[in-house]
């Protein structure tokens, strides 16, 4: 899933995912429009939004996500001088003129592996005063499409009521259950997992003094008898009494952002324990701790160490080897080891009720009027009996922790837009007893009455839209949208639209330079196409390796897509016709020359003899040596040349190409794995979180001049896996087809983030690469 706020204001330079969500969508005062509850604690199912102002007045309205429309209305104008909107208007409702146009998009797309993560969800952008022509209902729209422009509501201009919400069903796969708190009893969901890591430590688990992280790294360094003095010590200080024991479920949480890592502990009602403890470089350093600690098998330790969990086909050797982090406690810090089965693991996808997430689905009278006991409990938040409504409103108006709170519930309430339940919903309304805890002085006469009733009836949509339930599950938008920006799972779709329409190719021609403009084929339709093949391993890969930003996967795929020849091979064209075949490129992102694929070996846990190792690798140096290049012959590594070489072996350099042989996991899983292995040894990570500062080349093509985009970012992560020697050079020379490798940056970039690109005046603002046609 991509997804992203409606409103799409400019980027601020140094500002986290976090903070430019809450400045695109900021409104809903309490008590104005706020989740889940409004003016005097009835059922609100979305957000009041006010559009962000831009250069030329208030931005417009965007569609979240890819999806297709299935319901709009087209507003009714607003009166302009010398006209006025008639009192008895029922959009005229006081204080004020709304606006009535809406647009609901229903969006199908993946969280994960398999139909349990594949979703739908449902987004309404209500009170929009102009929706733009080309919106009609049934038609595909995706993702930064423009919709329209945000109206009135109650008088107040540029305004949108903005929901998102889903059926029990779609919930399930959402968040992985429909009722209550997370089931701490078992590990949680594998089909989607993404954002931070938890771990559940039941009571009685040790945690230590001594620093058994370093202990355990010392184990495999060294001589013998260094290593037989750390296996010792290390041995001595687990079998000491611990520092302390948990006397009930703690809560660990490890968060990986921007290269470091940060662990923090609650209570089970969210509380936190200590200070937050940061790791330095455990991020970009995961690969180089991974091989330190679990050298049998580091691609299992690395698992380990991101997800404490092996989720992958690869063993942990040894079986037990331990998952040391420093933690706070209560009282203190000290080491546990978060590999124990007894120890649950959890990922954001699991939306922990420690990390704030409630279900509440108690009020089933069918009314807007709040009557919730699990909604009181949030708001309530300490413990105490419950508060009159009065009181409650008051907490959620004074308090930003409740309202914090009340953020993170998924509330399953009728729709205020649903004109079946009119009289139900709003009848309370003329009950005296009912509204003595509420800002009204009186009951509403049947003349009031009557102009809500027809105020909401101009509002109507529910089964308009083809909604049958008469209460559906609502998620706070702002939340909703920032957790699932952490997701990273792209559909079939959006792979295809990672491709560009075009790219630009450097080539010759008698004997010339020229610069060609080439049409780049959809090549991703079906299930054997290479990605409807590898796309649910290369998710995981991207998982996996962190690969988990929209820049990291935009420089990622910038690479990969020219790679693969716009995803249609896994391996280098002519590639056995190099000079250093069988070893030329294969995978996403391709590994060459014998000493890369043994080291991708070694890192999957299989053992290569040093001989062999060695005599292939000197082989390589040795042609690689020869100048001029057109002198270099490839005889001297050809497989003849190297007993030791097995036919398993050379399988699994097939594995690499996705040939076909009797592993069909590992022909699915290699292409991929071994892009990520290759990203996170040379920390590609460390170049594509850069400033993207984004430079417009105008080249001349033999279809005239075209553009395409360019940073020193991503000149420096592509340079550190193909060039290494070049990744300090500004003049962007010498690396092979990097400027075919900027086309599908730039489509990336405008698929995957909401970067604006220069135009010819170098002003930062095209939506979409300068000539390029969107692959839908």
């Amino acid at each position: 899933m991509i997804i992203s706020p409606p409103f799409l204001p400019s980027a601020i330079s140094g500002e986290s995912d976090k903070e430019f969500v809450t400045r695109a969508m900021s409104g809903d005062a309490p008590g104005q429009g706020s989740f889940p509850v409004s003016r005097d604690l009835g059922w609100h199912g979305g957000l009041h939004l006010e559009a962000p102002a831009g250069t030329d007045g208030p931005l417009a309205v965007h569609a979240i996500a890819d999806g297709v429309i299935v319901f709009m209305r087209r507003p009714t104008p607003f009166p302009v001088a010398p006209s006025v909107p008639a009192p008895d208007d029922p959009l005229n409702y006081p204080p004020g003129w709304t606006s009535d146009g809406v647009v609901i998009i229903r969006h199908r797309t993946e969280i994960g592996e398999g139909d349990s993560a594949k979703v739908e969800f449902y987004s309404i952008y209500m009170h929009l005063n102009d929706i733009e022509r080309t919106i009609s209902k049934d038609a595909a729209i995706y993702r930064k499409d423009k919709i329209g422009q945000a109206g009135y509501i109650y008088g107040k201009p540029h305004r949108i009521h903005f929901e998102i919400i889903c059926d029990d069903t779609n919930l399930e796969k959402l968040i992985g259950r429909t009722t209550g708190t997370l089931d701490i009893r078992h590990d949680g969901r594998t089909d989607a997992v993404f954002g931070t890591m938890y771990f559940m430590l039941p009571a009685q688990t040790p945690i230590y003094a001594d620093d058994l992280g370093v202990l355990q790294s010392a184990l495999h360094e060294g001589n013998a008898a260094a290593r037989q003095i750390a296996a010792t010590r290390y041995a001595e200080a687990r079998a000491a009494e611990p520092a302390y024991k948990t006397t009930s479920e703690l809560f660990v949480g490890i968060a990986y952002e921007s290269g470091s890592a940060t662990v923090s502990t609650w209570q089970e009602d969210g509380t936190p324990v200590g200070q937050a403890l940061p790791e330095p470089d455990a991020e970009y350093g995961l690969y180089n701790r991974a091989n330190q600690l679990y050298p049998n098998c580091p691609s299992a330790g690395y698992e380990l160490l991101r997800f404490g969990r092996v989720l992958g086909p690869d063993a942990l050797m040894p079986a037990d080897a331990a998952h040391w982090r420093m933690i706070s406690y209560p009282g203190g810090q000290g080491w546990v080891d978060l590999r124990p089965d007894l120890i649950k693991k959890f990922s954001d996808a699991d939306f922990p009720h420690w990390r704030g997430w409630f279900l509440i689905d108690d009020d089933t009278d069918g009314d807007s009027r709040a009557d919730s006991r699990l909604l009181a409990d949030v708001i309530l938040d300490d413990g105490t009996t419950i508060l009159d409504r009065t009181e409650l409103s008051n907490r959620i108006a004074t308090i930003p922790a409740v309202r914090t709170a009340l953020a993170r519930t998924i509330c399953k309430i009728p729709s205020e837009w649903d004109d079946r339940s009119f009289d139900t919903r709003y009848a309370w309304l003329k009950d005296a007893d009912k509204i003595k805890d509420t800002t009204l002085t009186a009951p509403f006469t049947e003349d009031q009455f009557g102009k809500l009733k027809a105020h909401l009836a101009k509002l109507k949509l529910w089964t308009d839209a083809g909604f049958t339930e008469t209460a559906l599950w609502h998620f706070e938008p702002r939340a909703f949208i920032s957790i699932f920006r952490r997701c990273g799972w792209l559909s079939l779709s959006e792979f295809r639209q990672l491709l560009p329409s075009h790219a630009v190719r450097t080539g010759t021609k008698n004997k010339r330079t020229v610069v060609y403009w080439e049409p780049v084929p959809d090549q991703t339709a079906g299930e054997q196409s290479v990605t409807g093949l590898h796309r649910v391993s290369l998710n995981k890969t991207l998982r996996k390796y962190l690969v988990n930003t929209p820049m990291r996967q935009a420089t990622f795929f910038g690479n990969a897509l020219q790679e693969t020849q716009w995803l249609s091979r896994l391996s280098e064209g002519s590639g056995s016709l190099t000079w250093y075949a069988p070893w030329y490129g294969r995978g996403f992102l391709q590994l060459t020359n014998p000493e890369n694929y043994c080291n991708y070996w070694e890192w999957r846990g299989r053992m290569i003899s040093t001989t062999l190792k060695s005599a292939m690798i000197n082989a390589y140096k040795a042609i690689a040596t020869v100048s001029p290049t057109s002198d270099r012959t490839n005889t001297g590594l050809q497989d003849s040349n190297f007993p030791e070489l097995t036919n398993e072996i050379t399988n699994w350099r097939k594995h690499i190409e996705a040939l076909p042989d009797s592993d069909a996991i590992e022909e699915r899983l290699t292409p991929s794995d071994s892009a990520g292995f290759y990203w996170s040894k040379n920390r590609m990570a460390k170049y594509a979180d850069e400033v993207h500062t984004l430079e417009r080349k105008a080249v001349l093509t033999d279809k005239g001049t075209k553009v395409y985009y360019r940073s020193q970012a991503f000149w420096r992560a592509s340079a550190s896996v193909n060039l290494p020697g070049a990744i300090n050079r500004t003049n962007y020379l010498g690396l092979n087809g990097f400027d075919s490798r900027c086309c599908a940056y730039g489509t990336s970039l405008a698929s995957l983030t909401e970067i604006l690109f220069p135009n010819a005046l170098n002003t930062l603002q095209l939506t979409f690469p300068e000539g390029y046609t969107p692959k839908r």
